[in-house]
């Protein structure tokens, strides 16, 4: 819930940083690393969620 929060606030301070109208080539770039760092951060949490399953059964 936290990750997501933080993600959250990270996301709004992005775009009020640089205005929808006029990203450049480096606000894209930064978009993309967020959504990158999102994919892998779910990924993270799903994986550290089976071996906590694994090690309970």
């Amino acid at each position: 819930m936290s990750v997501a929060i933080v993600s959250l606030y990270a996301f709004v301070k992005l775009i009020s940083r640089y205005e929808r109208h006029y990203l450049s080539e480096y606000g894209l770039s930064l978009i993309h690393d967020f959504y990158l760092l999102q994919y892998y951060l779910q990924k993270y949490k799903i994986k550290s969620r089976k071996n906590f399953i694994r090690v309970m059964h």
